[in-house]
Formats: structure tokens, sequence, C-alpha cells
């Protein structure tokens, strides 16, 4: 459908980005930025990319949080619930490594993971356990990742600003500020265009 404005999923319904699609196709650094100004294409990039590949992949979409304003732990597993699903769908044996993840339950061939309490999944341990399973080739998008500074609420997965956690914290923000710093991860912007950014 070339005149509808949700992202597209194959090039037959996308034009005038094929050198953009091959650049994300052909990157192999562990994390890419691709930034451009909105409504450009990035996220129909993206998924042509990931689906031409044919890598598994996880892609969670925040653009649903901009409206609310603040999302919560529980609204990200959600969301992440509902990926891997799709994932097992593709992958059944998936399902097996999953069980041994604390905070996945595994129901007959989907997973449900635990947002709450003390034996709440946390998204380390479920994105170690995919990369595992997938031998470093699974493929992790967030979507309209700027969301992620909205998150709110007691089992938030960003630590909060306080000295002991500005410099060293645990959450899913930190932990890629660390990794980016520290390979020297970088991305840069093409007015108009999405452009890809890494080593």
């Amino acid at each position: 459908m070339l005149f509808d404005p949700a992202p597209k999923s194959s090039r037959r319904d996308f034009f005038d980005r094929e050198a953009e699609i091959e650049r994300v196709k052909s990157l192999s650094s562990p994390i890419t930025l691709v930034l451009g100004l909105r409504r450009t294409g990035k996220s129909s990039v993206i998924m042509i990319s990931l689906n031409e590949l044919g890598l598994p992949y996880i892609y969670v979409d925040l653009r649903k949080f901009e409206e609310k304003g603040f999302a919560s732990y529980r609204d990200l597993v959600v969301e992440l619930e509902r990926e891997v699903n799709r994932l097992t769908g593709r992958f059944p044996g998936l399902l097996e490594l999953l069980r041994r993840v604390e905070g996945v339950e595994v129901m007959g061939s989907g997973v449900r993971l635990r947002w709450g309490g003390r034996k709440r999944v946390t998204i380390s341990s479920l994105l170690e356990a995919l990369n595992d399973w997938a031998e470093d080739r699974v493929v992790f998008v967030i979507d309209e990742a700027q969301e992620l500074i909205n998150m709110r609420g007691p089992t938030c997965c960003l630590p909060s600003p306080t000295p002991s956690t500005t410099s060293g914290g645990s959450g899913l923000c930190s932990a890629a500020q660390r990794w980016a710093s520290s390979t020297g991860t970088s991305a840069s912007r093409t007015p108009g265009r999405p452009s890809t950014g890494g080593p």
C-alpha cells in the first residue's frame, strides 16, 4: 500500500531508499543508530532491511507512548512479550531456552513475561538469552528510543539520577550509554533522509 502512512515492510511498497536499505543491511556493528527527520522513512528502512536479512529480531515500537507522556516498566515488558511471542511462533525451539530465564513463563506455544514482584524478568537477562540462542545474530530494535527517557514508576528499568547511578547505573539506557562510549559508537544525521551511524 503505497499511500498508507504506516511503516512499510517490503520494497515494493517503498521507493527511493535503496541505498539506505543496503547500508543498514551491510552493517555489522553491535549498536547502530538510524537518525533523521520525522516521517522520512526510518522505520520502513529498518523493517525492510530486517525482512530481507531474514535474521530473528525483536522490534519494540515506542511511538504509542508519545501521546501518553510516560511509559512504565510494565509497558515496556508487555511490548517485549508481544515481540518474543511473535519470535517463538517463527522459532518454536526458542521456548526451551526461555524456560530457564527468570521471570519468563512458558505457556503452551507462547510466553508470559512477569513485570512486577521480586521474580520479574530483567531485560538484560532476556536479551542475553536471545543473543545466546541466536549466536549473536538476533537484532533488537527500539523505534523512537528517545521515549525511554519518559519511563516512570518504581519498577522502571532506568536508574534514577542519583550520584550512585549516574556513572554506573544498571538500567537499559545506562548500559547502552556505557557500551557506546566504550566502543566509540557514533551516529550521523542527514537532513530529510534517514542516515545510519556506527563504527
